[in-house]
């Protein structure tokens, strides 16, 4: 699904297809009657940023284990690592491999146990390579690389795209979410609903979304 396609798609759901004029609305850039363009890009990008969360948060379910491989579009970058720290993308979602110059690959450690490991200076760390993420001082959605050894070195770093900000120029952009669109749309139009506090149709949202993912997450 295109991003105009979702946005147009919303705007249907929405009961919004038409401008102040009466005209029908084909394009992402237009306002209707009930949202404007600006507005509903808003919350679509709002939508997206919920559902990579979801996704990983209920990593675990079956449903979203099945589902997992085939929803995500992937990523490559080079990442400048120096003394074993290096800029997360500012897209990634999570990293799913990371090798040096040499063709070694790092495996990832949770945060806890690269703080362990850099601690000890000495067995497994001279075993192996490893790599975590973990947020930085600059701020709450600042993620840097950390690598361990801590060298340095150009890293090439495959990782699952997590876009969140598209604009009303992308709208010929695919989403980097797929195979899903039932979902994303029941996502978005729940975050449209609780935004005109219709609690009614927000529940009955949430039960969808929740059997789409094979999850509770308060839905009846």
């Amino acid at each position: 699904m295109t991003f105009g396609n979702f946005i147009l798609s919303l705007r249907e759901r929405l009961n919004d297809m038409r401008k102040y004029n009466t005209s029908a609305i084909t394009l992402i850039t237009e306002d209707g009657i009930r949202w404007t363009s600006a507005k509903l890009i808003e919350i679509a990008n709002s939508s997206l940023a919920q559902t990579y969360r979801l996704l990983t948060v209920y990593s675990k379910s079956p449903v979203v284990e099945q589902l997992a491989p085939l929803i995500g579009a992937i990523a490559t970058a080079n990442v400048t690592i120096t003394s074993g720290v290096g800029s997360m993308p500012t897209d990634a979602m999570y990293v799913i491999e990371l090798i040096d110059a040499s063709n070694n690959s790092y495996a990832y450690i949770k945060p806890e146990k690269y703080l362990l490991y850099k601690g000890m200076g000495k067995q497994p760390l001279n075993e192996g390579f490893f790599y975590t993420t973990l947020f930085t001082a600059g701020g709450p959605t600042v993620r840097s690389i950390y690598t361990l050894p801590a060298t340095s070195f150009t890293a090439t770093v495959n990782y699952l795209l997590c876009k969140v900000n598209y604009a009303n120029t992308d709208g010929a952009a695919v989403l980097s979410l797929s195979n899903m669109d039932d979902l994303l749309l029941d996502i978005a139009e729940r975050e449209a609903r609780d935004r005109e506090h219709n609690w009614e149709r927000s529940k009955i949202l949430d039960a969808r979304i929740a059997i789409k993912l094979g999850i509770n997450i308060g839905g009846n």
